[in-house]
């Protein structure tokens, strides 16, 4: 790796087991280099600070969100998104698809959709791993805040799974989204927080979804994001 990046490690709580296991599991991605991987509260800062090393999303892919956003709406309790209406507001058609497939994966449901999107949406599930667990077994809470230094997303362990699998898996920016904005309410802070969570990576969310208990994601307005568990 061309890139070394210096770890600030603060476990909170846990007994002294729990903070050894915490420190070998760092120890070891760092050591298999997968870049960057911030953890249990884990902020990789990498010592070039020219931020060329955070992942950014394009005005393009922002404006995008955006558009998608619109067309998602909660109907008794079930995360729904119109296919059709976001492509006739101007969401592109792809974009429209991949954001679908990660909808479903995160327990939303399309409709006025091509048939295609079901399947690219169980595809990705499969990859994703399912939002199998029933509600009662998922541990943490779900939700967003914004704050002065920033926002946080909160993800409960289920959703955390989905998201990290979905990112090993390959999944981009919309589909992404598509997983987690509904269930959070991050809204149009949505491409953000993609940004942020890609910055991180799978293998930093995986440390600091260890516990199992869901984890938080800050994403700063100064500075790089940090993930924690809950």
């Amino acid at each position: 790796m061309s890139e070394i990046w210096t770890c600030r490690i603060d476990f909170y709580g846990g007994n002294k087991l729990r903070r050894i296991l915490g420190v070998l599991t760092v120890a070891a991605v760092l050591a298999f280099g997968f870049g960057s991987v911030p953890a249990q509260a884990f902020e990789a800062v990498p010592q070039d600070t020219s931020g060329s090393n955070e992942f950014q999303v394009t005005d393009y892919q922002s404006q995008q969100v955006d558009l998608v956003l619109k067309s998602v709406s909660n109907v008794d309790g079930v995360d729904q998104f119109d296919y059709t209406e976001a492509v006739a507001a101007g969401v592109d058609a792809e974009f429209a698809t991949e954001f679908a497939a990660g909808f479903i994966a995160g327990g939303g449901v399309p409709f006025n959709a091509p048939a295609g999107v079901e399947v690219a949406g169980a595809e990705l599930a499969e990859v994703a791993g399912t939002v199998a667990a029933a509600a009662a077994a998922c541990q943490g809470r779900t939700g967003s805040n914004f704050y002065w230094w920033g926002h946080q997303i909160r993800m409960d362990s289920c959703l955390t799974n989905v998201v990290i699998n979905a990112m090993w898996g390959g999944v981009g920016v919309a589909g992404l989204v598509g997983i987690f904005a509904s269930p959070t309410g991050i809204g149009a802070a949505a491409a953000v927080v993609a940004a942020a969570m890609f910055t991180i990576g799978a293998a930093g969310l995986g440390i600091c979804a260890s516990w199992g208990s869901g984890i938080y994601i800050n994403q700063l307005y100064v500075g790089p994001p940090i993930c924690w568990a809950q």
